[in-house]
C-alpha cells in the first residue's frame, strides 16, 4: 500500500465580484504564475456521510498536486491527505474513511472546474509565507444537475510561514486587510464543495446545551461518539496509545448511558451498552499487551540482573507476539457488519434520542441527582471491599470511574452544566481510579511474570530475574494501595459538597 502525503491546510477564502482587480499586497512581495486548469470530482455516499463529518473526498487533475485528496477537520485548519492519481479510490485513502463509509459506496456528487491564477507571497525577509490564488469556478451538482459559477480569492499559508498559531494569524490578517480594501468579502461558503452543493458549510447540526437534562446530555454524548469515529483509523493502524484512547471513549459512553437511565430510555440504551461492551472487549487484548510491553520495558530499565535475557526472550517477545495477534483480531472486528451497525445505532441515538422519564426536566436537578446516586454507589462498593482484595476493589474502581466520566462530561467546555463542586468530584474520582487501576495493573503483571518464570524454569533456565521483577511489581501494587485511603478521603470530601 502506497504511503499518503499529509499536510495541514490553513487558509481563508473570499467572495469577489467578476471585475475586481486583485491587489498588489503592498506589505509583501509576490511572484505571479501562469494560470492553471484544475478539474475535480467530489465523492460521497448517497446519504452524505462524509459531508456530515465535514470531510471532503475528491479526485483532482491539473496543477502541482494531481491525485486523490482527503480533507479532514483539525484543530487549526484541515489535514489534507494525498494519494497518487488513479482511476479508482486508492486503498490507503479508503482505509482512512472506512469507519465512516461502513461498507457503503461513494458516488460523484459534484464536478468542479477551476481556472486558477496563483501568486507566491513573500514576507520582508524573502520567505515564502503564503499562496494567493484568484479562482474562476464552475461547479455542477450531480444531483439535479445544478450549475453554479463564481469567482473567489483564497490565501493558504505555506509550510514555513510561521511556527505559532498567533504568528500565522497575523500573516493572514495582514493579507486580508488588503483583500478587503480591494473589494473582497469573507466567503459566504466554507469551501468550494459546500457552495457547489448549495450549502454554506459542511457538517451536521450539533445539539447545543439547554436547560433540560436531555439538552445537557446530548452535546457531551455527541462529542464522544464523534471522538470514537476519529479514533478508529489510529486503532486500525496500531498507532501508539490509539487503542487505549479509543477504549476510554467507549467506556465514557457506556458510563454516561448507565448513569443517566432516567434521561435516555434504557430500553434502547441498555442493548446499546451491551454492544458497546463487545467493542470494549475487542479493544482490550491489544491494550493489555501494550501495557505489558511498557511495564516490562520499565522493569528492564530498572537494572534487575538478567544474565539470560529472560525479559527479551519471554516477557517482551511474548508481549509482542500477543500484541500482533490481538491487533489482527481487532482489525477483523473493526471491519465487521456488527461494528458498523453499532456505529450507525450511535448516530441514530444522537439524531433521535429516546426520551427517558426525566428527559425534559431541569438539567441541573436531574443530573446532579444522577451524579450523587452514582457517587453513593461507588462508596458502597469500596466500603464492601477489603483493602487487599483487588477483585472487589476493581469493582469499586469501575463505579468510581463512572462517577468521574459523568462529572467530567458535565463540567467540560464553555457550556458546562454544573460547576466547581462537580469538577472537584471528578478530579478526586480520577485520582482514586488511577491508584486502584495502577495497583491492579501491577498485580496482574506480577502474576504474568510468575507464569513466565515457571516457563523459563521448565526450559532449564534460572528464573530469578523474572521472579525479582514479579516481587518489584507486587511492591508497586502495595505502595499504590497504601495511597488509597487518602484518595478515598478526598473522594468522600468532594462527594459531601454535592
Amino acid at each position: 500500500m502506497a504511503e499518503l502525503r499529509s499536510a495541514v491546510e490553513v487558509e481563508r477564502k473570499y467572495d469577489v465580484a467578476a471585475g475586481t482587480v486583485a491587489p498588489t499586497l503592498s506589505a509583501f512581495s509576490s511572484e505571479p504564475s501562469e494560470p492553471v486548469e484544475l478539474r475535480a470530482v467530489y465523492y460521497d455516499t448517497r446519504r452524505g456521510d462524509l459531508a456530515r463529518r465535514r470531510i471532503t473526498l475528491r479526485r483532482r487533475e491539473g496543477g502541482h498536486d494531481s491525485g486523490w485528496h482527503l480533507k479532514l477537520p483539525g484543530a487549526e485548519g484541515r489535514t489534507e491527505l494525498t494519494a497518487a492519481l488513479a482511476d479508482e479510490l486508492p486503498p490507503e485513502i479508503a482505509d482512512r474513511v472506512r469507519v465512516i463509509l461502513r461498507g457503503r459506496r461513494v458516488w460523484p456528487t459534484a464536478r468542479i472546474s477551476t481556472t486558477r491564477t496563483p501568486r507566491i507571497v513573500r514576507d520582508a525577509g524573502g520567505r515564502a509565507v503564503a499562496e494567493f490564488v484568484d479562482d474562476l469556478v464552475e461547479a455542477v451538482q450531480v444531483s439535479g444537475r445544478v450549475l453554479r459559477r463564481w469567482r473567489e480569492w483564497e490565501v493558504e499559508l505555506l509550510p514555513d510561514a510561521a511556527e505559532s498559531p498567533e504568528d500565522r494569524g497575523r500573516i493572514l490578517d495582514a493579507i486580508e486587510e488588503e483583500l478587503l480594501r480591494a473589494g473582497a468579502a469573507p466567503a459566504s461558503a466554507a469551501s468550494k464543495y459546500a457552495r457547489a452543493t448549495g450549502r454554506d458549510r459542511l457538517g451536521r447540526a450539533v445539539p447545543g446545551p439547554t436547560r433540560t437534562a436531555l439538552g445537557a446530555l446530548l452535546p457531551p454524548l455527541t462529542a464522544l461518539v464523534d471522538s470514537c469515529v476519529r479514533r478508529d483509523p489510529g486503532a486500525r493502524a496500531d498507532e501508539p496509545d490509539a487503542v487505549h484512547r479509543y477504549r476510554v471513549e467507549v467506556r465514557r459512553i457506556r458510563s454516561l448511558l448507565a448513569a443517566t437511565r432516567d434521561v435516555l430510555d434504557p430500553a434502547v440504551t441498555e442493548p446499546l451498552r451491551r454492544r458497546l461492551h463487545r467493542l470494549q472487549t475487542e479493544l482490550e487484548p491489544a491494550r493489555d499487551s501494550e501495557v505489558r510491553r511498557v511495564r516490562a520495558a520499565a522493569l528492564r530499565d530498572r537494572g534487575i540482573p538478567d544474565p539470560h535475557d529472560l525479559f527479551g526472550r519471554y516477557v517482551l517477545a511474548r508481549a509482542e507476539a500477543d500484541h500482533a495477534v490481538a491487533v489482527a483480531a481487532l482489525r477483523t472486528y473493526l471491519d465487521s457488519r456488527g461494528y458498523f451497525r453499532l456505529l450507525d445505532e450511535l448516530d441514530l441515538l444522537i439524531a433521535r434520542p429516546p426520551l427517558g422519564p426525566r428527559a425534559l426536566r431541569r438539567s441541573t436537578t436531574v443530573l446532579r441527582r444522577d451524579l450523587a446516586r452514582q457517587a453513593r454507589r461507588a462508596a458502597r462498593r469500596l466500603d464492601a471491599a477489603a483493602q487487599d482484595d483487588l477483585d472487589a476493589l476493581h469493582e469499586g474502581r469501575k463505579a468510581v470511574r463512572r462517577v468521574r466520566y459523568l462529572a467530567e462530561a458535565l463540567t467540560s467546555g464553555a457550556d458546562a452544566i454544573l460547576g466547581d463542586p462537580v469538577s472537584r468530584l471528578g478530579t478526586a474520582a480520577k485520582a482514586l481510579q488511577d491508584d486502584l487501576g495502577d495497583a491492579r495493573d501491577a498485580e496482574l503483571h506480577a502474576e504474568r511474570l510468575e507464569e513466565l518464570a515457571a516457563e523459563a524454569e521448565a526450559d532449564g533456565l534460572d528464573p530469578t530475574a523474572l521472579r525479582d521483577a514479579a516481587r518489584a511489581e507486587r511492591k508497586t501494587a502495595v505502595d499504590l494501595l497504601a495511597r488509597v485511603p487518602e484518595a478515598r478521603r478526598a473522594f468522600e470530601a468532594a462527594r459531601g459538597e454535592l
